[in-house]
């Protein structure tokens, strides 16, 4: 069985790609098919509570995009 911290590096991961997937096409429309890739994971990568405070709202996910 997993570690207590083990298990909660998993679940955020899973939350990361799951916030990935939601966020990408989003990104994809603000700057294109060849910038979203890479400015996508810079937000994911984000420390965990900065990631969620900045998707909370689509103004908040516009400024870390521009």
């Amino acid at each position: 069985m997993y570690g207590t911290e083990e298990f909660k590096s998993t679940i955020e991961a899973k939350k990361r790609e799951c916030i990935g997937n939601l966020i990408f096409s989003f990104i994809e429309r603000m700057v294109g098919i060849e910038r979203a890739p890479k400015i996508c994971g810079m937000i994911i990568a984000l420390p965990f509570v900065e990631l969620v405070s900045t998707i909370l709202t689509l103004d908040g996910l516009r400024q870390k995009v521009y």
